[in-house]
C-alpha cells in the first residue's frame, strides 16, 4: 500500500515538476543558452556576419570577449566598459575585436590584457576611460589584480523557470517555445540566425566583432530605463551609481593604470586612450556640479603630468554628437563612436592604417540623430526611444558604394 502511494507521489512529481523543467531545459538548450562561452565564440566566428549572441540567462562579458579574442587574434583591440561597445568592425580596415565590457575597472582591464597578451599581441589598442574608475568613492581600490568570477554555464533552478516568465510576459510565443523544446530540433543547424534567446528572437546582443546591438531599446521593444535621461539626472543629483562625487583621484587606481600603460608600451603596441563621452545634456548638467566632481579635473591634469596622451570626449561637443545619438546618458551610439574614431585618427596619424576612412566619412556625413547605423542585421526601425523629439529619418539614407 505504501509502495503504491510512493509511486503515485513520484508520478505526480514527474508530471507537475520534472517534465515541465525538462521542457524548459530543451528550450534553453536549443536556444544556445547552455553553451560555454568558448563554444559560443567559436560558433559565432565561424558563422561570421549573421550571428548575434544574446544570452538571457547570464552575463559572461569578460570571458566571452577573451574567447572572441583568442578565436580571431585581431590586429586592433578595443577595450573598456560597455560604453565602448559601439565601435564596429565596419569602422576599420584591419581585423578588430571589441572587448567592451571586459574592463569594468582598471584592475579588471589589467587582468584582461595580461590574459590575452599571452595568446597574441595586437598592433593597436584603443581604450575608453570611464572617469569613475579613478574615484575611490565609486570603486574601492584593490592591490590584487584578478579577473571577475567565472559563472558556470550550468544554470540554476530559477533560470530553468525563466521560459514560463517569458511566455507570460509575451517575450516569446508559444509556437517559438514548442519548436525549441522539441528533442529533434537541431540548434546547430540554426545557429547562424543567433545564439541565446535575445539573439535569436530579438536580434539583440553581441555581433561577431564583440560590439553590441541594442535592438530591443532602439526599436521600442523594451522601455529605455533612462527615458529623457531622467535616471542619469536623478543619479547625478543623489550621488548615485556612475555619478558618485569625489574630491580627488585614488593613487592606487592611478598606479594600476600606469601598469596598463607600461604593459602595452613594453609590448610595442600602439595605444590610444580617450575619456568616453556623456550625452550633451548630462555633460552640461555635470558642469553645475564642479565641486562634487572635482576629481575629473584632477584626472585630466594627472594624466597630462604623467605624460600619458589621451583625447577628452567627456563633453561630446568636440565631435558634434547630439543627445539623439546616445543610447542613454552615458552610452553613446554607433554614430557617436564613428565620430570618435575619426577624431582619434585625425589626431594620431599612426591609427590611419587601421581605419576605413571612406566608410567613416560617409556615415558621419549622411547620418544624424540616430543611435544605430543601419544595417546591423536588424530589420526593425529605430524610433525616438529617448522621447526627446528626435528626428530619426536619416536612417533611411542609402550609403554610396
Amino acid at each position: 500500500m505504501m509502495y503504491n502511494q510512493y509511486l503515485k507521489t513520484l508520478v505526480i512529481f514527474i508530471i507537475l515538476f520534472a517534465l515541465p523543467i525538462c521542457g524548459n531545459w530543451l528550450f534553453l538548450y536549443n536556444s544556445g543558452e547552455l553553451l560555454p562561452v568558448e563554444e559560443i565564440a567559436h560558433k559565432q566566428c565561424v558563422n561570421n556576419q549573421q550571428c548575434i549572441v544574446g544570452l538571457a540567462t547570464r552575463n559572461q562579458g569578460y570571458y566571452y570577449k577573451k574567447a572572441l579574442y583568442q578565436e580571431t587574434k585581431p590586429k586592433v583591440l578595443i577595450l573598456g566598459s560597455s560604453r565602448v561597445m559601439q565601435f564596429r568592425k565596419a569602422f576599420f580596415s584591419q581585423s578588430m575585436i571589441n572587448a567592451g565590457g571586459a574592463m569594468n575597472s582598471i584592475n579588471e582591464g589589467l587582468s584582461f590584457l595580461r590574459d590575452v597578451l599571452k595568446e597574441s599581441t595586437p598592433e593597436a589598442v584603443i581604450i575608453g576611460l570611464d572617469y569613475w574608475w579613478f574615484n575611490q568613492n565609486a570603486l574601492e581600490p584593490s592591490l590584487a589584480v584578478k579577473p571577475p568570477p567565472k559563472l558556470s554555464h550550468t544554470l540554476t533552478l530559477r533560470s530553468y523557470l525563466l521560459p514560463y516568465k517569458w511566455l507570460w510576459q509575451q517575450k516569446i510565443t508559444l509556437g517559438q517555445y514548442v519548436q525549441r523544446m522539441n528533442p529533434l530540433y537541431s540548434f546547430l543547424e540554426h545557429a547562424e540566425y543567433g545564439i541565446g534567446v535575445d539573439g535569436i528572437f530579438y536580434q539583440n546582443g553581441f555581433a561577431e566583432d564583440g560590439s553590441y546591438v541594442y535592438t530591443k531599446t532602439i526599436t521600442g521593444r523594451e522601455k529605455n530605463i533612462d527615458d529623457k535621461f531622467e535616471l542619469s539626472f536623478t543619479s547625478m543629483a543623489q550621488n548615485g551609481p556612475r555619478f558618485e562625487y569625489g574630491d580627488s583621484i585614488d593613487a592606487t587606481h592611478f598606479e594600476q593604470f600606469k601598469e596598463i600603460v607600461k604593459l602595452l608600451e613594453g609590448n610595442k603596441i600602439k595605444v590610444y586612450f580617450f575619456i568616453a563621452p556623456l550625452a550633451p545634456r548630462i555633460a552640461n548638467k555635470m558642469d553645475e556640479y564642479q565641486k562634487e566632481y572635482a576629481f575629473i579635473a584632477t584626472l585630466r591634469s594627472t594624466l597630462t603630468a604623467a605624460g600619458i596622451s589621451f583625447m577628452d570626449f567627456h563633453h561630446p561637443d568636440l565631435i558634434g554628437a547630439t543627445d539623439c545619438e546616445f543610447i542613454d546618458g552615458i552610452h553613446g551610439g554607433d554614430l557617436v563612436y564613428a565620430k570618435i574614431l575619426r577624431s582619434l585618427a585625425a589626431t594620431h596619424p599612426t591609427l590611419n592604417a587601421y581605419v576605413d576612412h571612406q566608410y567613416l566619412t560617409q556615415v558621419t556625413h549622411y547620418y544624424r540623430d540616430i543611435a544605430m547605423i543601419p544595417p546591423q542585421n536588424v530589420q526593425q526601425t529605430e524610433i525616438d526611444f529617448l522621447h526627446l523629439g528626435c528626428d530619426k529619418s536619416t536612417q533611411y539614407v542609402s550609403l554610396r558604394s
